[in-house]
Formats: structure tokens, C-alpha cells, sequence
């Protein structure tokens, strides 16, 4: 008469290769979520930069993309009836705060040590996350850069990536760069 199955040494041996293996792959998976969660942030900003100059063309009106450092925000905005960015007649037509990101995703250069720009530069001392002029990204009614070239920086809590996500020539093009350290890729 044969007996089929597994000895409880067997079952044991199983259990703890198993639980050895999860060990190894959680601290793994728990790295890998923050910076899934910054690169879904800098996606989303590099779009929203895309549909300010969608909304620019369509509404045939200079439209802006504003940043809001002091509650890590940024919002689409249509220039008013007075035709003048940054006024209170302006149109808000899209508002996202960083901190609906999980792993505290906000302004700033994380690991970053020189600028995303081609002449790179280090940062300066009181450096807020944002190379631009002004607070601000914006699109003439036939979605060229209305004036405003520069970067906005986006990192997390961690410091393991920045993203560099802006607008470098009057085309309006936008750019989106990622570093871990000294050398800036483009994606």
C-alpha cells in the first residue's frame, strides 16, 4: 500500500523558502513605489504643460500653466477679459496639488546637482524647484511660448530622481528630463 503526499518537513522546507523569498522582495517592491509615484507626478505635469497649449490654440487666448510653491499646487489659467496673465479675471480651468501624489512628490531637485538646461549650472542657494522667470509656463493663442522658458523640478521625500519637465524654445515644445545624480537624460 503506498501513501502520496508530503512529509511535514517537506511542507516546512516550502514554507520557509517561501517567506524567505517575500523577505527579499518587499523592500524591493516598497522602493520601487515612490518613484512610480513621482514619475506618474511628472507625467502628469509634462501633460497638463501639453494641454495649456492645447487650451491656448482651442480658446485662441494666451493660457498659462501658474505654480503655487507654498502649497505645492500648479493650475491652468486663461488670460481674462483685460487680456493680462495673473490677474483676477483670469479663467482657472484645471487646479492639481502635488500632495494628492503618495510619497510626497513636491518642488525641488532631489538628487539632482546641476541644472536639466544644456549648460547645466548648479542651483541656487534658495532654489524653489522652478527655473522659469516667473512662477509661471504660458502659450500665445497659437501655442507658441509666450515667454517663459525654463524648468520646474519635481522630486519626493526620497531623493532618489528628479524629473525636469518644461518649455525650451519658442515652439512651445515640451521637454521632460530625469537624473539620479549628475547626468540628465531625456526622455
Amino acid at each position: 500500500m503506498s501513501k502520496s503526499g508530503f512529509t511535514l518537513l517537506e511542507l516546512l522546507v516550502v514554507v520557509a523558502l517561501t517567506a524567505t523569498l517575500a523577505g527579499a522582495a518587499i523592500p524591493a517592491v516598497l522602493t520601487a513605489i515612490p518613484a512610480i509615484n513621482l514619475k506618474t507626478a511628472a507625467n502628469g505635469f509634462a501633460g497638463d504643460l501639453k494641454l495649456t497649449r492645447s487650451y491656448a490654440i482651442k480658446r485662441q487666448e494666451t493660457t498659462g500653466l501658474f505654480f503655487d510653491i507654498s502649497d505645492r499646487s500648479y493650475k491652468i489659467v486663461a488670460n481674462g477679459p483685460d487680456g493680462l496673465a495673473g490677474t483676477p479675471d483670469d479663467t482657472m480651468l484645471k487646479k492639481v496639488m502635488l500632495s494628492n501624489f503618495k510619497g510626497g512628490v513636491h518642488y525641488g531637485s532631489g538628487p539632482a546637482r546641476s541644472q536639466a538646461r544644456e549648460t547645466g549650472g548648479p542651483f541656487a542657494d534658495n532654489f524653489s524647484g522652478i527655473t522659469c522667470q516667473y512662477p509661471r509656463l504660458f502659450y500665445t493663442k497659437n501655442g507658441m511660448n509666450g515667454g517663459g522658458m525654463g524648468y520646474v523640478y519635481l522630486s519626493n521625500r526620497y531623493k532618489q530622481i528628479c524629473y525636469a519637465i518644461g518649455i525650451n524654445s519658442t515652439a512651445g515644445v515640451v521637454v521632460m528630463k530625469k537624473t539620479s545624480g549628475n547626468i540628465w537624460k531625456k526622455l
